[in-house]
């Protein structure tokens, strides 16, 4: 069992009194892989039994195998395949109230070898949209080294929202704006970015190989890929962008987390 895992973050509209409304659309999709920081040799696999595509029965999350990635899960955080779900940042739009949304204390299934161990997601004990403020403050009661490694991916500075990874998608004044996302076969899928996730229990495993790889108190490391499943509408976010002073926000896109990046550009923005 790990402590949490983070699979996406909502930003806040930098530079505005307002809230910002985050869609996940029908085909927004995340692939990850595991892996060991101390035995980068332990192979992980994923495997999805037909009958285990749920991981929460009381939340919107499905699993399956990645298509694109190998040896990967791919988490589906919607309801079913035809429909969507909707999360909002608080307001004001400062750093502090962006959201990160993910799952508590995921147990994880291991079966195998140490050169193959096919994985997938068990159960959960559930969701969560924590600010990166309560995520700060230890709301979650999960371990400092994890959250850091999520408030990590949220960045900000202009400067290293650079390609491939961030591309700027729009720029807007104030007054109501929404941008949808769909996937695009032109993206890259071997973009790449790594949280980690303390695990906190172990049972079951006959191999003291993979008991002390895995032991309490190890990061387990995730790698989220910038792939894309599905076709169709991958996020949307809309606005009212109610700005403190004149000037526009840039939406820069995160192809790994498939999200926008909402930051103030000031009195006018500028081309890279």
């Amino acid at each position: 069992m790990l402590d949490a895992l983070m699979i996406t973050y909502f930003s806040a509209p930098l530079g505005t009194t307002s809230s910002a409304f985050w869609t996940i659309e029908t085909a927004y999709s995340t692939s990850l892989r595991l892996g060991v920081v101390e035995r980068p040799d332990l192979l992980f696999k994923a495997r999805v039994p037909e009958d285990e595509e749920g991981v929460l029965s009381n939340t919107s999350i499905q699993q399956t195998q990645s298509t694109q990635v190998k040896n990967a899960v791919t988490l589906l955080p919607r309801p079913s395949q035809n429909e969507s779900f909707t999360s909002a940042t608080p307001a004001p739009g400062i750093p502090e109230h962006t959201v990160f949304y993910g799952m508590l204390k995921p147990r994880l299934q291991l079966v195998g070898t140490p050169n193959k161990l096919k994985f997938w997601f068990l159960e959960a004990e559930g969701d969560f949209t924590i600010t990166a403020s309560d995520v700060k403050s230890g709301a979650l009661e999960i371990n400092t080294d994890t959250a850091l490694s999520w408030l990590r991916q949220y960045v900000i500075d202009r400067d290293a929202l650079i390609a491939p990874r961030f591309v700027r998608a729009a720029t807007a004044s104030s007054g109501e704006f929404s941008i949808t996302r769909s996937a695009d076969r032109a993206s890259p899928d071997s973009l790449s970015a790594v949280t980690t996730a303390k695990i906190i229990e172990q049972t079951g495993f006959k191999s003291d190989e993979v008991k002390l790889a895995l032991a309490v108190g190890r990061d387990l490391q995730i790698t989220y890929s910038s792939a894309e499943e599905l076709p169709g509408k991958l996020l949307t976010v809309n606005s009212p962008l109610e700005r403190t002073s004149p000037g526009v926000n840039d939406f820069y896109w995160d192809r790994v987390f498939k999200t926008f990046v909402i930051i103030d550009a000031g009195p006018r923005g500028t081309s890279r």
